[in-house]
């Protein structure tokens, strides 16, 4: 029993949702064309990843509205771009996104099945930066497997991979396949970390960011690794 999954490493130019959504579109169409059935973005793949490029900034005034203003509901206009694409392509599309839930934006990464069903969202539970700033930026409180039409999945996002406990938890609840979209730092110490999670928790791991594809086997064994400044692109695995 075999699936057929493509990492979309894309560069997601920040603020700009409209050249995303075409981008994603584009791969989604291509990989689908070609067999694959699970799709997966980088962390931020809507909008870009922006929470640095505020706390960075010294115009916090200017850019806080806009920041706020670029997050979505899993019923957003954009959002349900993507849903109604996995539709329409009979895959389960992973979608990494500034997800507003009310007054409160999250970190989030939502598992979109064939029908265009949120099937699992999972929300960023461990930043490397202060939580909390801007007060209205959390982290998400739970860390769940769940079920898909390919088996028992787990997600995390980014930095959550530092954190021994989080690959755990999501292998203690089942998971068999850890996918963790991400936007920050890569390389050598990266890649012989993930191995480690992928090995100490018998589980498939698919590391997606904008520059690299890492695909770990349950013991350790690196099965995909395409890395490249200008996006790594479609890399299948099955």
């Amino acid at each position: 029993d075999k699936i057929k999954v493509a990492s979309l490493s894309y560069i997601p130019i920040k603020w700009n949702k409209a050249s995303n959504l075409a981008t994603i579109e584009k791969l989604a169409r291509e990989a689908a064309a070609r067999g694959a059935q699970v799709l997966i973005t980088p962390e931020g793949g809507l909008e870009g990843y922006l929470i640095d490029e505020l706390r960075a900034s010294t115009e916090r005034e200017k850019w806080e509205p806009k920041f706020q203003a670029i997050a979505e509901s899993v019923d957003g206009p954009s959002v349900m771009q993507v849903r109604a694409l996995a539709r329409e392509l009979r895959v389960d599309l992973i979608l990494g996104f500034l997800e507003r839930d009310g007054d409160t934006l999250y970190n989030s990464c939502a598992w979109i099945d064939p029908h265009g069903e949120i099937l699992h969202l999972h929300r960023k539970t461990h930043m490397a930066q202060p939580y909390f700033d801007p007060e209205y930026y959390h982290p998400g409180y739970e860390l769940k497997a769940f079920d898909t039409r390919h088996g028992r999945m787990g997600m995390l996002i980014c930095y959550e991979r530092q954190v021994p406990e989080v690959a755990r938890a999501l292998a203690l609840d089942g998971a068999r396949v850890l996918i963790n979209p991400s936007y920050g730092s890569r390389g050598e110490w990266n890649t012989n970390m993930l191995r480690t999670r992928a090995r100490d928790n018998s589980a498939y791991l698919i590391f997606t960011h904008p520059k690299q594809t890492l695909v770990i086997s349950p013991r350790g064994k690196v099965i995909q690794d395409v890395d490249s400044e200008t996006g790594a692109g479609i890399v299948y695995t099955d």
